[in-house]
């Protein structure tokens, strides 16, 4: 069995030629507990949760199968209000698609503050997964717009999910697609840059903070292939604030 990490992506190779995919993710402090630093209804918090671990597998080719919702409080009410802000994701992000949904809650102890920790798993044919691979001269373009905390209420149609991803990893032309979080910008591009042996040159016009997290993953970064796929094109497509913030040499 070999195993190996893309970024936040576990891969694991089985012996039947499948590959395992596993992303994880976690959340502290944001619900409606007396201690949480930033006070949403926990349905928020399952919502954004889950679509920052099923956005790191889609940016990879893969669906989940199965998603695993560990709760570190009670399940009335907290509990069930997280898993109903994670199936109202589900419902419409993967309508069409049977996603197993397990996990636990703490009922022993009172607990204080709301916190999750969140596993998407999916799996593929060997023969049916590849790894991306960006080139000299790839633009680097970004869709969504980074926000945390209270901004990512707002305008919640620009923020990115599943569906978004989806779309931009079946256009022709597109190449590597990065989920952005608490990194930023600049460290995912930058990752990419290491990864790839290129050197990342932004535009002088980007207005974007570069270095501002994106919470949960509200926005991500794409690179394409200007002779294939223009910018103008993809906005046809993916009905989300895009712009151009580099080029790859």
């Amino acid at each position: 069995m070999k195993e190996e990490n893309y970024r936040d992506v576990s891969i694991i190779d089985l012996e039947n030629d499948l590959k395992i995919f596993i992303a994880c993710d976690s959340s502290g402090g944001i619900g409606l507990k007396e201690m949480d630093e930033f006070k949403v209804p926990p349905e928020i918090t399952g919502f954004y949760t889950v679509n920052v671990i099923t956005s790191e597998l889609e940016a990879l080719g893969v669906s989940p199968k199965v998603i695993v919702n560990n709760v570190c409080a009670e399940m009335n009410d907290t509990g069930k209000m997280i898993i109903q802000g994670i199936n109202k994701y589900l419902k419409e992000n993967y309508s069409d698609e049977n996603i197993k949904l397990t996990g636990s809650t703490e009922e022993n102890f009172k607990t204080y503050q709301t916190s999750i920790g969140m596993v998407a798993i999916g799996y593929k044919e060997v023969k049916d997964f590849k790894l991306y691979n960006t080139k000299s001269q790839n633009e680097l373009i970004l869709v969504g717009k980074p926000k945390v905390g209270e901004e990512v209420l707002q305008n919640q149609g620009e923020n990115i999910n599943a569906s978004t991803v989806k779309t931009l990893r079946r256009i022709k032309g597109v190449i590597d697609i990065v989920p952005i979080g608490s990194k930023g910008i600049k460290y995912e591009s930058e990752n990419i840059s290491k990864i790839r042996k290129l050197k990342l040159k932004l535009y002088e016009n980007t207005k974007i903070n570069i270095e501002k997290s994106s919470g949960p993953a509200t926005c991500c970064i794409a690179t394409i292939d200007k002779e294939i796929i223009d910018i103008e094109e993809i906005k046809k497509l993916v009905n989300k604030p895009i712009e151009k913030i580099g080029i790859y040499t």
